[in-house]
This record gives C-alpha cells, structure tokens and sequence, in this order.
C-alpha cells in the first residue's frame, strides 16, 4: 500500500503541490516543509504497512505503470495524476476490490517480479498504465495469465481491451480553434518525452492540419523540455526569438505551464497578438492572468470506463477484446 500525496498535505494542511515538490526535490518549497512532508511520509507508510500485514486482501487489482525512467516524474508532477488513481480506488471499493499500484522498470529483475506478482491467487485482474509503453515490452505482457485492460496504449494486435485518449479528436478542436481565431501559422511546442500519447498528438496534429489544407513540416513541432523548469527557459528562448507563428498548441499541462511562466517574464502585453491552445488542464495556481483556452481530457471518466471493463473481463462477460476513445472538450479562454 502507498501513501497517497492527499493523505500527507490533509495530515500537514498544506497542498498537494507543495508535496509534489517536496517529495521530487525540486525548488518552490523550504527545507523545513521538505523534512515534514518526508518524515509525514515515511509515518503514514509505516501505519499503512501495518494495516496491510495485519490482514490478507481477498480480491485484489494490480495497477502496474511500465516505465523506462529511474522515476514516474510525468505521473505524479503537480500531483495530476492522483484524479486517476483516486477514481481507480472509488471505483474499486464499489466492486468490492483492493487496489495494489506498482511501477515496473525496463530491468529484468524488476519485470520478473511484476509478471510473478500478477499471476498471484489473490490477484483477480490487472490495469496496466501504458503511456511508456514500447511495443518490445508487450513480450513480457503475455507472461501476465490475468484478465487486463491498457490503459494509455493501444495494442495494434488487439490482445488486450483498452483505454485512450481521442488523438484525432483532441488535435481537430486545437486545430479548428486556432484556425477561428485567425491563425495563420501555427507551432507545436512539445516535451522531449518519447511516450505513446504524445508521438500521437503529434501524429495527428500533423494529420490535421494536412486535413485542413494547411501547409505544416514537421520543423514545426518544437520539443522545449521535459519538465516545467527546462521548459519555461526553452519556452521563454522560443517566444522572444518567434517572428514566424501566431498561433500555439501546448502539447501537455507541463508545456503548457512553462509556457505561462516564460509570458509570465517576457510581459503578457508583449504577446497577446498570438494565439494559444493548452491540452489538458493545469492547476487554477498556474494559470496566471493569461486564461489560457485549454482541451479537458476525461482522466476520471477514463479511469471510472477503465475499471468496468476490466470487471467484465474478470467476470467473463467480456466476449470481444474493445478499443475506447475518451473524448475531449474545449474549455474556450482568454487566448483564443
């Protein structure tokens, strides 16, 4: 069982970002409020290992992230991430099931340990987050003699049932918007992250504006960071040097975050004649004075669709393998 960041900033009566921060080394809080969140922490995780020992769960769902980093930053970064896992848990409790979140890296010892940990008795069925995904990986996904639904990765085979975000949908209501708001040109900033949903909204983006009869290489895709520090400095270099695009899509809530705090420094007045796109909402505490027109991504109904199907896996009643699209919808702001 682990401590959840909700459960330390409630014991503490600070924010979940403030956690975040604290329990990621990074800047933005001091070295006493570290210290207490990692010494709340390492209690709570004591008393939750005790709770846990005393009795054995009689239905359990792993929750199982593939990674190929030494850390699950792009999970857990400003705590967005526990939408999801909080609504995996409602939902558990609902059927009656105990969740079990593990992250599995790319070494052997590591893999081994998740294929034997799933095939347990105990374990009636697994959710396997796949943003990180590679398709070598799903060799060792075979192992797992559970039912099991993907979550953020399609399996080209259909081996599996799984859950993902609309690409196509996402990049059109971006796309279509910039185009009403009179943009002529238009940049996608991106991370240097190398993962599923991203090399799609990429794709599609690509696909879309070649939809629209619109002329795009791919020199228009700009990876500025992989985390909201470096890509406020990229963001902040990319602005002040940009005589070319007026219009921006913000590939995810950490570019589009670096990217309020880099207008932020260079003066909101300076760039109100372009126009901005953010995919996924960011915190109300990031958003500034820009209003940024932000893409909600359904994470809870995901989550919530997720775990019924996994149930009619685990039941039998799942006689076809399923590919769900979640859709998107525009939030219309300030910079549209």
């Amino acid at each position: 069982m682990k401590v959840r960041m909700a459960d330390v900033a409630k014991k503490l009566g600070i924010s979940k970002a403030a956690v975040s921060l604290a329990i990621n080394n990074k800047p933005g809080v001091s070295e006493e409020t570290r210290c207490r969140v990692l010494n709340c922490m390492e209690q709570l995780q004591q008393k939750c290992n005790s709770i846990y020992e005393e009795r054995i769960p009689e239905k359990v769902i792993r929750i199982e992230l593939i990674t190929h980093k030494e850390e699950i930053g792009p999970v857990i970064e400003m705590d967005l991430g526990s939408e999801v896992f909080d609504a995996f848990e409602e939902e558990a409790r609902k059927l009656n099931y105990n969740i079990s979140f593990t992250t599995v890296y790319e070494d052997y010892e590591s893999r081994e340990k998740c294929i034997e940990e799933c095939n347990m008795a105990v374990v009636e069925g697994v959710i396997l987050f796949g943003t990180d995904m590679r398709a070598a990986d799903r060799d060792f996904l075979k192992r797992i003699n559970k039912p099991m639904v993907i979550y953020d990765y399609i399996v080209p085979e259909g081996d599996c049932s799984c859950v993902v975000i609309d690409a196509r949908r996402t990049l059109e209501l971006a796309v279509d918007e910039l185009i009403k708001s009179g943009v002529t040109k238009t940049a996608y900033l991106a991370t240097t992250k190398d993962v599923f949903i991203f090399n799609e909204r990429r794709r599609e983006f690509m696909n879309v504006m070649f939809d629209r009869g619109i002329p795009v290489e791919k020199s228009d895709i700009f990876p500025i960071g992989s985390n909201i520090a470096e890509i406020i400095g990229s963001a902040e270099e990319f602005l002040k040097a940009n005589n070319t695009y007026d219009g921006l899509i913000l590939e995810n809530y950490q570019v589009s975050a670096g990217v309020i705090k880099a207008i932020d420094r260079i003066g909101i007045d300076k760039m109100r004649d372009i126009k901005m796109v953010g995919i996924d909402e960011i915190p109300k505490t990031f958003e500034g004075e820009l209003g940024l027109t932000q893409i909600k991504i359904p994470h809870k109904d995901r989550a919530v669709i997720t775990m019924q199907l996994l149930k009619k896996e685990i039941d039998g009643d799942a006689n076809t393998k399923m590919r769900i699209y979640a859709v998107p919808t525009l939030l219309k702001g300030k910079t549209t």
